[in-house]
């Protein structure tokens, strides 16, 4: 038996992303209010407080491939903490609209704000 440390790996640099966006900005708009969430300027933080409200962090949430009516709560209620609402739980947020139905009367919409370089 082998007592020796694990091995690790490192990605080669021509792997990596040659360049991260600085910014990846998320609008959410409910009964004509804007929120806008900016995701490259989530970190770890986000990450555990994310994870401890709703079980899951951040990063499963912007790029889940199954995307749902929660995961909208969810960048709703980040995007208004972000905004200065430090104590909102998503609790609250999901009380508040508690079916798609009122999810749709609440004319929830999402979109990504793209800069236009001219």
């Amino acid at each position: 038996m082998s007592t020796a440390p694990p091995t690790r790996t490192r990605t080669p640099k021509s792997q990596l992303p040659a360049q991260v966006p600085e910014s990846r900005i998320l609008r959410i708009t409910v009964g004509g209010r804007a929120y806008e969430l900016d995701v490259m300027q989530l970190g770890p933080g986000d990450d555990r407080i994310t994870r401890a409200e709703t079980g899951l962090p951040v990063s499963s949430i912007i790029e889940s491939s199954t995307f749902g009516a929660d995961s909208l709560l969810m960048l709703f209620w980040l995007a208004r903490r972000k905004a200065g609402e430090t104590a909102l739980r998503y609790t609250t947020v999901e009380a508040a609209y508690p079916t798609f139905a009122a999810i749709a009367a609440a004319g929830f919409e999402l979109e990504e704000v793209v800069d236009d370089p001219e």
